[in-house]
């Protein structure tokens, strides 16, 4: 699966679960985000850290090969 060939609903599957991941991830993590905060390391949310993945996918497609597994778990790394 290259940039070429995500569709629309894809993309859409693909976000929700890597929040859904990401949210999971750092829930209950005071390290990672502060006692009395909804927001993460440096003032992010979950949903920015999710965009700066797929933004760096997006930069340089050719590093995700797909016989390695699917997108998603590519963004999990």
């Amino acid at each position: 699966m290259n940039t070429c060939t995500v569709t629309d609903e894809e993309w859409k599957d693909i976000i929700i679960r890597l929040t859904a991941f990401t949210r999971s991830w750092v829930r209950g993590k005071p390290w990672f985000r502060g006692e009395k905060t909804t927001t993460f390391l440096m003032g992010k949310e979950v949903e920015d850290y999710v965009f700066a993945a797929i933004g760096r996918y997006l930069e340089h497609p050719e590093k995700f090969d797909p016989e390695q597994g699917e997108l998603l778990e590519y963004f999990k790394i």
